[in-house]
């Protein structure tokens, strides 16, 4: 039974990259990661600074773990669809059973022992795990402050999230960039999304398996231009097409 984990980056700190790649090697025996800023990113470039790729590399040799790099010549046209599709078909080069996404603000910190094995006896094609934040004690009060405003409006510092699949064939993002389906027996199935759209497949729990999600320590430059971002995307309204429907428009 083999776990690749699919991480997406752009313009992130080497220290980052290679903590959540040394860290995601608990769980995954192959990294296969994406590099390249989307279309509509404020600024955003097809390729970071190559000392990151050079990063991943060498903390995925450190850990012993196989690792795949793709660098686009361009930027990503259909934005974080087209960035995450093409993830996950590179991640079916490496003949896995499952997939870990991750990006290059999150970090493994909890693998129970029998995880390996409860994947394999999974008859779920999607797993939970528990992603959990902090705000950034490190920081001065006023950064904390723009990353709570910027990313997480509430309270909670622990949530489910759905994000280990099974390599299903054809497995896709499509329609907005945390929808993910696949074809199963010849049928779509609806692997993570909005359940007022889409009847969601059950879910292995795998809630003792922890992640923790940086975002909230990122500097305010970088919420900033994340967030204009994501006022760009709703602006085009481009979470309701697919990579394909905005390539061709």
């Amino acid at each position: 039974m083999s776990v690749t984990g699919l991480l997406a980056w752009y313009d992130e700190p080497v220290t980052w990259l290679a903590a959540a790649v040394i860290a995601a090697a608990k769980l995954c025996d192959h990294v296969v990661a994406v590099d390249g800023a989307y279309a509509l990113y404020p600024g955003g470039r097809a390729q970071s600074d190559p000392e990151q790729a050079e990063a991943i590399l060498h903390a995925a040799y450190g850990a012993g773990i196989g690792c795949t790099i793709h660098r686009p010549p361009s930027v990503w046209m259909g934005n974080q669809i087209e960035k995450r599709s093409t993830m996950f078909g590179l991640g079916r080069e490496t003949e896995a059973d499952w997939f870990f996404v991750f990006d290059g603000d999150d970090l493994v910190t909890q693998v129970p022992a029998d995880v390996r094995s409860r994947l394999v006896e999974a008859t779920e094609d999607v797993a939970c795990y528990t992603l959990w934040w902090t705000e950034d004690i490190e920081r001065d009060p006023g950064k904390a402050g723009a990353a709570r405003a910027f990313s997480y409006p509430h309270e909670a510092s622990n949530r489910y999230f759905r994000g280990l699949f099974r390599a299903l064939p054809n497995l896709r993002v499509e329609g907005s960039h945390y929808h993910y389906c696949a074809e199963r027996e010849g049928e779509t199935v609806h692997l993570r999304g909005h359940e007022d759209f889409h009847e969601l497949e059950p879910f292995l729990n795998l809630t003792d398996l922890r992640v923790q999600h940086r975002h909230p320590q990122r500097t305010r430059a970088r919420l900033e231009v994340s967030a204009a971002y994501d006022k760009l995307v709703r602006a085009h309204g481009l979470e309701k097409v697919t990579a394909e429907q905005w390539a061709a428009a």
